[in-house]
């Protein structure tokens, strides 16, 4: 039976599936692949919610809120290199690969400004079958536990070996998340097309 049309569009329910289904639990960000050398970034919007992974120069793969810890401003779009520290567009404020709040646009004027109470505010990360996961709520069990068993049915296709042939492209649709799952869990539509 399908679901009622309702839940589609309901801002109540959305808001509850954003906090209870979406925001705690592993998300995926990008292919490992896309992260391989250091300054390397994808973002990745989740309701109103943005985030930023990198790899920094010690080679971890980290995961923040993509806002300035200023005045809220978006730091970074799409993907790219970021060879140097990510740079606030606003005001300048700028921060280390680790999350570390480096420099402060005309530092003189915050006087009592303790760095290290400005940091980029980190997001979960978890790396499983060559995939970078995040979560931004709560306290999900590591990505390969959860998957159980159909984690080691994935072992033999060495996702984390694999790298893209083609440029990556990313489809942005104008609908409930539900709709996006509708279509992949069934195939009604397959002869039609």
């Amino acid at each position: 039976r399908a679901m009622p049309a309702w839940i589609y569009n309901h801002p109540e329910m959305t808001r509850l599936e954003l906090e209870r289904i979406l925001l705690p639990s592993w998300q995926m960000l990008c292919h490992v692949s896309q992260l391989s050398q250091a300054g390397d970034y994808v973002t990745l919007d989740i309701g109103a919610e943005s985030v930023v992974g990198l790899r920094d120069r010690d080679g971890v793969i980290r995961a923040f809120h993509n806002v300035c810890r200023h005045r809220g401003a978006r730091m970074l779009d799409g993907d790219g290199n970021c060879a140097g520290p990510i740079t606030c567009p606003y005001h300048g404020w700028s921060y280390r690969h680790d999350g570390s709040l480096q420099g402060v646009a005309a530092r003189e004027t915050f006087t009592a400004l303790d760095r290290s109470d400005y940091g980029l505010r980190p997001v979960q990360v978890d790396v499983a079958f060559g995939f970078v996961f995040i979560a931004l709520a709560g306290d999900p069990p590591p990505v390969a536990r959860t998957w159980g068993a159909l984690a080691d049915e994935f072992e033999p296709y060495r996702f984390q070996d694999m790298v893209p042939l083609t440029p990556i492209t990313t489809e942005t649709w104008n609908v409930d998340w539900k709709i996006a799952m509708d279509n992949y869990l069934e195939s009604y539509h397959v002869p039609i097309g």
